[in-house]
């Protein structure tokens, strides 16, 4: 299941729908009922990684903005939690 929500946050991506969209996706994604933890984190591992590409060069921005960078790190930071701590769907 995770890889049908993967494959629609990248056609989201390449057919450049707004962050709100892709997010709202994304936090989606994170409530559905995966059958392995592995799919859990395979989607975590793409939120990240939007995140990071997003940091790494917004149109009109500098990547090295400390906004955009502050925005990776909480949600670096709200993966490990939820990843480290435990707090995996009961099926997971």
């Amino acid at each position: 299941m995770s890889k049908f929500w993967l494959g629609l946050v990248r056609g989201m991506e390449r057919t450049r729908a707004s962050h709100e969209e892709i997010v709202a996706t994304f936090e989606k994604a994170l409530g559905d009922d995966f059958q392995s933890s592995g799919d859990y984190l395979s989607v975590w591992t793409a939120y990240c990684d939007y995140y990071r590409r997003r940091a790494s060069g917004r149109e009109g921005e500098d990547p090295s903005s400390s906004h955009a960078h502050e925005e990776l790190l909480a949600l670096f930071t709200r993966a490990k939690g939820k990843l480290m701590e435990g707090e995996l769907p009961w099926y997971c």
